[in-house]
């Protein structure tokens, strides 16, 4: 029963990032602490389960032409300043 309950959680979770454009985490972090899952094992769930999803992305819209790495450039810099900084 608990197995089904987390994996509905689970199905919920995506349903609504999916809906509202949010990241996992701010759902899926409160969720596993609630469950008594450690803070720093939260968010390295969190994170686990983001990164994949976010390559997968990227790599989709390069193939579809929908981007090049030109229009993605300009943000690569930030984006690395921000993680370092994270």
């Amino acid at each position: 029963m608990k197995k089904l309950k987390l994996i509905s959680l689970g199905f919920i979770t995506g349903v609504l990032n999916g809906l509202l454009g949010a990241g996992g985490g701010m759902i899926v972090v409160p969720l596993l602490k609630k469950l008594g899952v450690s803070v720093k094992s939260a968010h390295a769930t969190s994170v686990l389960v983001i990164l994949p999803l976010t390559l997968a992305s990227a790599c989709l819209y390069l193939i579809q032409g929908r981007m090049t790495l030109n229009d993605a450039w300009i943000y690569m810099p930030f984006g690395a300043v921000g993680a370092v900084i994270g």
